[in-house]
């Protein structure tokens, strides 16, 4: 999307990887104050300057985002409330300088915000005809097909054209609907409330470990809450069907409508579940002759993180008396090379030597090939997922959640 608002000069500054010209910055005054978007706010008042914007397309930076679901809700109550309070200083028809598509883009950017009150009006729809019989939309299944479907179609392609494997639109569904009430109630009261700008801000904490699970049920309850009411919903129209000796009309919108937001808010409800905040282990295929100190050795694979090495070897006698002697070492494989690493677990087991090393010391070349090494996929280009079914990601983040338990556990 900030690929396609280059070429009108009308990116959106969102706060990541961004440099200025101090002399731009000296020009507006510095940084904007007074709104949470603050960031927002200067990329406005820097295009209002007459100012070009230029987006690099690459990923030149990474950083973490929030680890919890409770995390992830505040800071986009904060994003949303922020957006307003920017529309609400800044009026676009005061900012002359600005182009109709630089403020078309701005002020798609906040009312998109307004997706949490749009969320609960789709799930409340068809809740009103079944329980209360109260029409939403009134339309022959016909005329559906020739309307809604082009409608619904055409939208998925331009999702598609633009996401590609990197998002998919009914996981942004479900990232809306996790966060809908609460995005809807801050932008209710920013918009119709005064802005309580004596709040202190809290940055939203990240770089958390934990080793337990729990379900975090109280962020998530009035979802639970609209759950209920839909599979009661859905027991009514049963019951009403067979009273009346009729099947359930699957050619019902409200039909449809009802199963996909019991669906939905499914896999919300267990989104709420907090996994374990575990080191990121993964095995790398080597496949390889790798060399830990002067020796040589051939390894299959090797399971890796950020901060320790785990070996499975086969078990030579000589091999064993060197791993017990040789408490620092250094280890080559793939790009990594001369990895400086402390040996602090060996275990022999049948004909398997187990030894784990930690990691001492990463310089910018061997970071690179490590992150590399975790964190990319050669199949995939960076961001993209494999799969994006539903299913088939609960069964990958279950999968790598035990992988992970299994080696930290080995760590301790």
């Amino acid at each position: 999307m900030q690929t396609a608002k280059d070429q009108y000069n009308a990116l959106l500054y969102v706060g990541s990887n961004a440099l200025f010209r101090r002399k731009t910055l000296e020009e507006i005054g510095g940084f904007s104050t007074g709104v949470i978007t603050e960031d927002m706010a200067t990329g406005l008042i820097i295009q209002n300057n007459g100012w070009k914007t230029v987006f690099v397309n690459e990923a030149l930076a990474s950083g973490i985002s929030p680890e919890t679901l409770e995390d992830f809700i505040k800071q986009r109550d904060r994003w949303g409330r922020g957006n307003i309070q920017v529309f609400k200083k800044y009026k676009l028809n005061k900012l002359p300088e600005l182009s109709f598509i630089q403020k078309l883009f701005y002020v798609d950017g906040v009312l998109y915000w307004f997706y949490g009150i749009y969320k609960l009006i789709y799930i409340i729809c068809p809740l009103l005809y079944i329980l209360f019989n109260v029409y939403s939309i009134e339309a022959a299944f016909t005329d559906l097909l020739l309307f809604w479907v082009p409608s619904y179609l055409s939208g998925q392609l331009m999702f598609k054209s633009i996401a590609g494997k990197k998002y998919h639109s009914f996981l942004s569904h479900i990232y809306e609907l996790s966060t809908a009430p609460q995005v809807f109630w801050a932008v209710f009261k920013e918009v119709f409330a005064k802005s309580d700008k004596g709040k202190k801000f809290h940055v939203t904490e990240k770089g958390l470990k934990q080793t337990t699970s729990h379900f975090n049920w109280r962020i998530i309850r009035t979802q639970i809450v609209l759950l209920v009411i839909c599979l009661i919903a859905f027991v009514k129209l049963s019951l009403t069907s067979y009273q009346s000796g009729h099947a359930i009309s699957f050619f019902n919108l409200n039909t449809y409508w009802l199963l996909y937001n019991i669906f939905a808010l499914t896999i919300v409800v267990f989104v709420a579940i907090e996994r374990p905040r575990l080191p990121l282990f993964v095995k790398v295929i080597v496949d390889e002759i790798i060399n830990i100190g002067k020796t040589n050795l051939f390894a299959e694979d090797i399971i890796i993180s950020e901060s320790h090495l785990i070996l499975n070897l086969p078990y030579r006698k000589k091999l064993a008396r060197q791993l017990k002697e040789n408490y620092y070492t250094t280890i080559s494989f793939k790009e990594l090379t001369d990895l400086p690493i402390q040996k602090t677990k060996l275990k022999t087991s049948g004909n398997t030597i187990e030894v784990t090393f930690k990691i001492n010391h990463l310089t910018k070349e061997n970071q690179k090939a490590l992150h590399h090494l975790i964190y990319s996929d050669m199949k995939n280009q960076v961001g993209e997922v494999k799969n994006l079914r539903a299913w088939r990601i609960l069964h990958d983040v279950n999968k790598n959640r035990y992988f992970n338990r299994e080696n930290y556990l080995t760590l301790r």
